[in-house]
């Protein structure tokens, strides 16, 4: 091969070099964006097998005890006999922080039975039988009277049954109701009534806070409402969500299939670049004798 034709040769394989070179550099970026997703994909599955959801103790109509998950719906829509226990949910993030979700026919309820500070002695009278109220009670046992007169009422209006514990459960209610300074906030997310999902995240966010009935609790140990944590609450559980669990191992062993194919396709094709790689190199450097042998020749020829 002449001198010329060297040289022509000698810049074709180099630029085929910086082009293999090039492309060598762009699959180790792609393994590397590869390795990435696997890192995601990794964060994901481990994300899910922390996931907890939280459960609460349900008594059958036979006496059996079983949990079942926790939603809106199921703890704090309605009387719930199998609950055994009360609670409420007060919102704690946001523009509605310090008001208590419930239902619009709780709080239809709530707003219909008017101020308890208008309850007059003659309801006070009628209903607890104590005869001239303002003048026998002094002013807190006045408004505590006051407040059960409503509460009652309220259970009137709330309740769907006869059943002394759904009656006690919204008196109990209206006591804790009607202290919040807050209000009341009506519970919209018809998505979320059913999810447990919603309930247990909110609950491990800290955006909602679980208040419970305490029946022995209370200055006058007849009972009060209490903040509890799914922690420390023994009718409460927080378990696995094999659910979420069991969707995420799926998606887990699809994601690290696709993503070991695609890893092994770059490794095939960074060896093939390689290959190339070697081959031009060693044809480079042999043209690259030629070149010199031939410059070596001409020098001896007119030295």
């Amino acid at each position: 091969m002449g001198f010329a034709a060297s040289q022509v040769r000698l810049m074709q394989l180099t630029s085929r070099q910086h082009r293999i070179e090039y492309q060598a550099q762009k699959i180790q970026a792609q393994k590397l964006q590869l390795s990435n997703e696997s890192d995601m994909v990794y964060n994901s599955y481990m994300n899910a097998l922390d996931a907890k959801k939280v459960q609460y103790k349900y008594v059958e109509t036979d006496g059996s005890v079983s949990y079942r998950d926790a939603t809106f719906n199921s703890m704090f829509s309605k009387y719930n006999a199998g609950v055994q226990t009360q609670y409420a949910l007060e919102i704690v993030n946001g523009e509605n922080a310090g008001k208590f979700y419930v239902t619009q026919p709780i709080k239809t309820a709530f707003d219909g039975i008017g101020d308890y500070k208008a309850v007059t002695d003659a309801n006070i009278e009628g209903k607890f039988g104590i005869a001239n109220a303002s003048a026998t009670l002094d002013k807190d046992e006045l408004d505590m009277y006051k407040k059960k007169f409503r509460a009652s009422q309220f259970a009137d209006a709330a309740k769907q049954s006869e059943d002394a514990s759904e009656i006690a459960y919204y008196e109990n209610l209206y006591m804790l109701l009607i202290d919040s300074k807050a209000g009341l906030k009506v519970f919209d997310r018809n998505d979320y009534a059913d999810s447990y999902e919603w309930l247990s995240n909110t609950l491990a966010n800290g955006d909602v806070m679980l208040h419970k009935w305490n029946t022995e609790a209370g200055d006058d140990g007849k009972g009060t409402w209490t903040e509890v944590s799914v922690s420390t609450d023994t009718l409460l559980q927080e378990v696995s969500d094999e659910k979420e669990l069991k969707k995420a191992e799926a998606v887990y062993e699809a994601e690290n299939s696709r993503i070991n194919k695609k890893d092994t396709q770059y490794d095939t094709l960074l060896s093939q670049t390689e290959t190339e790689r070697t081959a031009i190199k060693t044809e480079m450097d042999s043209l690259k004798q030629v070149r010199n042998d031939n410059i070596e020749k001409t020098f001896k020829l007119f030295s």
